[in-house]
């Protein structure tokens, strides 16, 4: 009986952990990685991008770090359908509802959503700031 409750749970991880693997190894084969931070210094009215202009070649990924205290942020490509023909490996972002590529929730402090980027461009985007209509703009520019 114990065997039979026991399966779905090592089926489940098993399943779960292939998974993890299959995307981080298309980011980890990534030639470099930039991390975009997300900063506040003391309340979410001086929420930042660090650096709000992130240089990168093709092949690289981005990841964004929120390293702001006490405040979630979203990650939003305004023109999301660009952008997923050019990204790839693509961890905790989806196109919502108005075709915008955006991270599946607000990414929390300390926390991280990433993918990258297989095609030369510059893409605009907007971190924006839970519970707040603060909304900071960044570019990435992919050479």
């Amino acid at each position: 009986m114990r065997r039979k409750k026991l399966f779905p749970v090592v089926a489940l991880s098993l399943i779960l952990a292939i998974t993890f693997i299959v995307a981080n190894q298309t980011i980890s084969s990534a030639s470099e990685c930039r991390v975009v931070r997300v900063l506040a210094f003391k309340s979410y009215q001086d929420v930042t991008l660090d650096p709000k202009t992130a240089y990168v070649n093709k092949g690289d990924c981005v990841i964004w770090f929120n390293n702001a205290a006490n405040s979630d942020v979203k990650i939003i490509f305004e023109d999301g359908k660009k952008c997923t023909d050019v990204v790839e490996a693509s961890m905790d972002f989806q196109l919502d509802d108005t075709s915008c590529l955006v991270t599946k929730t607000y990414i929390p402090n300390r926390g991280t959503a990433s993918f990258v980027f297989d095609k030369e461009g510059s893409f605009d985007y907007i971190a924006e700031v839970k519970g707040t209509s603060l909304k900071i703009k960044g570019t990435i520019q992919v050479r």
